[in-house]
């Protein structure tokens, strides 16, 4: 048996067909191209990538490059579309903000890479602080008709002295909350800041620091915020997606 495999084999490599079967098509090789091409598609319908993320593709022979190229690029466009319907609306949410998120700051701010495994959330208050938000958003102080986006526990420090002072931050479709959460058992209102007027400077380094920018005409004799939020790059982004405004984030470089 081994004796008739090596005979037939030694007998194809001398065919004309087979030793051209890897140039353009001809009179000679066109049966062995049409086996090639027949025997390639039947090995590639079982050895097809199942996931989005697997990039490799079965090999083909020289005679079927073009046609390859073009199935993987169907075929992956398929398993796009496929993966795509099946995302829930929170995933695909998600992935809006990761992308958002990257094309402002990446490249740009060194602790960016440290935010992309990790799920945004809109809500990053401790249960304490979570009554004190719902009190304050019971109250006066919040107009009626504004809806909360995001909300997470701060610290903002003194302009003199660089004093920590414990505060939350509360941001609506319209404005931003700074609020005062030491020992009260409602947030104190101490600033209600536009969106549409702000300005956020962060620098490219991983420190999680923002200097807001408070319009002069709304400074009355308070300068502008030092503060530091955990999650800085999570918070930028999500108000960023309501705001549409992404040229109210200024990142310095501190190397100038």
């Amino acid at each position: 048996m081994q004796f008739i495999q090596i005979s037939i084999c030694v007998s194809l490599s001398r065919h004309p067909g087979f030793i051209t079967r890897n140039g353009p098509e001809t009179p000679e090789n066109r049966r062995f191209l049409g086996i090639a091409k027949v025997h390639w598609l039947k090995r590639l319908s079982t050895q097809l990538p199942r996931r989005l993320l697997d990039l490799s593709w079965p090999a083909c022979p020289a005679t079927c490059r073009h046609a390859s190229a073009e199935l993987q690029r169907l075929h992956r466009a398929w398993l796009a579309r496929k993966y795509r319907l099946a995302l829930s609306p929170d995933d695909k949410k998600q992935f809006e903000l990761k992308i958002l998120a990257e094309s402002i700051f990446k490249g740009k701010k060194n602790s960016y890479p440290s935010s992309i495994g990790e799920r945004f959330v809109s809500d990053r208050l401790t249960g304490e602080h979570r009554v004190l938000r719902d009190t304050f958003m019971a109250s006066p102080a919040w107009p009626t008709g504004e809806q909360l986006i995001y909300s997470c526990e701060a610290v903002k420090y003194d302009r003199r002295g660089y004093k920590p002072r414990e505060r939350g931050l509360l941001a609506s479709q319209r404005a931003l909350y700074v609020v005062d959460a030491a020992g009260r058992k409602t947030y104190k209102l101490k600033h209600r800041l536009p969106l549409d007027k702000l300005r956020v400077v962060v620098t490219n380094e991983t420190d999680q620091l923002a200097l807001i920018k408070i319009p002069q005409e709304l400074k009355k004799d308070k300068g502008d915020l030092i503060i530091s939020v955990t999650h800085l790059i999570e918070a930028l982004t999500i108000v960023t997606d309501y705001t549409k405004k992404p040229e109210l984030i200024e990142i310095v470089d501190t190397r100038t």
